[in-house]
C-alpha cells in the first residue's frame, strides 16, 4: 500500500473525468471559468457569455470524444426533464410565449455550464488547486471593497453605497450574497486541502478568512442573506459537533466566539441593528409588508392558473392585477416556479432539488468528506434552495448565474474521494 499522503490529487481524480484530457480547448475553458468570477462582479454581461462558452465548449468535447456517460447524471437528467417541460409544455401555455420562450429555451446553458463544471473542468490536480487559490484572492479583494465601503462609504473600485447597505465590487447591494454562495463552497475545498497536506499557515488561512467573509456579510445589511449565512454556520457546526465527539468542546467554544461576533456586530453598528430592526418589523407584519404582497400575488396566480401558470418572466405581465406593489419575480422561487409554471413545473423542480440533494449525500459519504467541508459544501445548497427566503429570480441572469456557479462547485468538491485512507485504498499512485 502506498503513503496516501504521498499521492497527488491527480491520481485521485482522475477518475471523475476520465476521458476528457487536458488538451487546449479545456484550458481555455478553464481560462474562462476563472474569469467567470470577476466577470460576475464588473460586467454581467460578459458573464454570461462565459457561461455559454463554457458550455459549447464541453459539447464540442463530448461530441469529440464521444462522451455521453455524463448524461446519465441524475441531476443533469433530472434537470434536463424540467428544461423540456418548460418548452414543451410551459412555455406553449404561456400568457405571452414569445417571452416565456426567450426564457425557457436558453435555460439549457446553465445545465451545460453544470455539467462542465463538475465531470470536466474541476476533475484534475491542477484546476481543483487554481480554482481554490485563485477564489481566494478574489474573496480577498472582495472582502477589502467592503471593509473600505463601510469605512469610508465608498469602495476602492468606485462604488458608493447604496443607503445604508453595501455594494462592494457591484453597482447593487448584493456583495453579500456573492460572498456567501462562493464562500461557502471555498471553505470546504480549503478544509479539504488541508486535512490532505496539513499546515498551520491553511489553518490561519481558513479561520482568517472565513471570519472576514462573515463580518463583510454582517456589514452588507443584506437580511436574507445574513440570516441563511447563520444558518450555513449553524450547519457546519452541527455536522462536527455530531459525527465527531471529541471535538464538542472545541465546537461549542466556536459557537460561542461566532455568536458573540454576531452580536457585537448588531449591537455596535448601527447601519446592522437598523436593518434587523426592519427584518423584524416585516416579519411581524408579513401580509402588508411588500413581500408578503409579492408572495400573495404569486399564491393567487397559481390558483388562477394552476396547470402550467402564466408562463415565465409572465409574473411581472400579470402582478399589478393582484396587487399594487409590483415586481417583476415573487422574491422567492418556489413561488416563482408555481406561479409562472404551474404544478407540472414546480413538481418536477421540486423533484430536481430533491435528486440534487440526494446525489450530494451519496458521493459526499462515499468519499468520506470531512464533516466540518461537508458541512460548508451542505451550507452552499441551503442557501441557494432554502425554501422559506427571500430571493432573486431563478431565472434573472446575475442571480442565476452565481447560484449554479455556487452549485456546482460543491457538486464538484463532494465528487472528489478526499478521505486520505480511502485514496491509498482505492487509487494507489501508480
Amino acid at each position: 500500500m502506498v503513503d496516501s499522503k504521498s499521492i497527488p490529487i491527480r491520481s485521485i481524480v482522475a477518475k471523475v473525468g476520465e476521458g476528457f484530457g487536458d488538451k487546449p480547448l479545456k484550458r481555455v475553458a478553464m481560462g474562462l471559468l476563472l474569469a467567470f468570477p470577476l466577470a460576475l462582479l464588473a460586467a454581467r454581461g460578459v458573464a454570461d457569455v462565459i457561461v455559454v462558452l463554457i458550455g459549447l465548449a464541453f459539447l464540442v468535447e463530448s461530441i469529440r470524444r464521444r462522451r455521453w456517460e455524463w448524461l446519465r447524471d441524475p441531476v443533469i437528467l433530472a434537470a434536463i426533464a424540467l428544461w423540456a417541460v418548460l418548452n414543451v409544455v410551459v412555455s406553449p401555455m404561456a400568457i405571452d410565449s414569445a417571452v416565456s420562450f426567450g426564457r425557457s429555451l436558453a435555460w439549457i446553458r446553465f445545465l451545460l455550464f453544470y455539467a462542465a463544471i463538475t465531470v470536466w473542468l474541476l476533475a484534475d490536480d491542477r484546476s481543483v488547486r487554481l480554482i481554490m487559490w485563485w477564489m481566494i484572492c478574489v474573496t480577498v479583494l472582495v472582502v477589502i471593497d467592503c471593509l473600505m465601503q463601510a469605512l469610508s462609504g465608498w469602495s476602492i473600485t468606485g462604488q458608493p453605497m447604496q443607503g445604508i447597505r453595501l455594494t462592494g465590487s457591484l453597482d447593487r447591494p448584493n456583495i453579500g450574497s456573492f460572498l456567501a454562495k462562493t464562500g461557502f463552497p471555498l471553505m470546504g475545498l480549503l478544509i479539504c486541502a488541508n486535512l490532505l497536506d496539513p499546515s498551520l499557515r491553511r489553518t490561519l488561512i481558513v479561520s482568517v478568512l472565513g471570519l472576514m467573509i462573515l463580518l463583510s456579510i454582517l456589514l452588507t445589511g443584506e437580511r436574507t442573506i445574513t440570516l441563511l449565512t447563520i444558518l450555513g454556520l449553524a450547519l457546519v457546526l452541527s455536522f462536527v459537533f455530531v459525527t465527531v465527539p471529541g471535538r464538542r468542546l472545541l465546537i461549542a467554544s466556536l459557537s460561542v466566539l461566532l455568536a458573540g461576533v454576531i452580536v457585537a456586530a448588531i449591537m455596535l453598528e448601527e447601519r446592522i441593528h437598523q436593518r434587523l430592526l426592519d427584518l423584524i418589523d416585516d416579519l411581524s407584519h408579513f401580509q402588508e409588508s411588500p413581500y408578503g404582497h409579492l408572495f400573495s400575488a404569486a399564491w393567487r396566480i397559481f390558483m388562477d392558473y394552476p396547470l402550467t401558470g402564466v408562463g415565465l418572466k409572465n409574473y411581472r405581465e400579470v402582478c399589478a392585477h393582484y396587487t399594487e406593489h409590483c415586481h417583476p419575480h415573487p422574491h422567492n422561487i418556489y413561488l416563482e416556479f408555481l406561479s409562472e409554471s404551474g404544478i407540472v413545473g414546480f413538481f418536477l423542480f421540486v423533484a430536481f432539488v430533491v435528486i440534487f440533494v440526494v446525489e450530494f449525500a451519496r458521493r459526499t459519504m462515499r468519499n468520506a468528506i470531512n464533516p466540518g467541508a461537508s458541512g460548508f459544501f451542505a451550507g452552499a445548497l441551503l442557501i441557494n434552495l432554502f425554501p422559506f427566503a427571500a430571493t432573486q429570480s431563478y431565472f434573472s441572469n446575475w442571480p442565476a448565474m452565481l447560484l449554479w456557479y455556487s452549485l456546482s462547485l460543491s457538486m464538484a468538491a463532494v465528487r472528489i474521494p478526499w478521505g486520505e485512507r480511502r485514496i491509498g485504498e482505492r487509487f494507489p499512485d501508480q
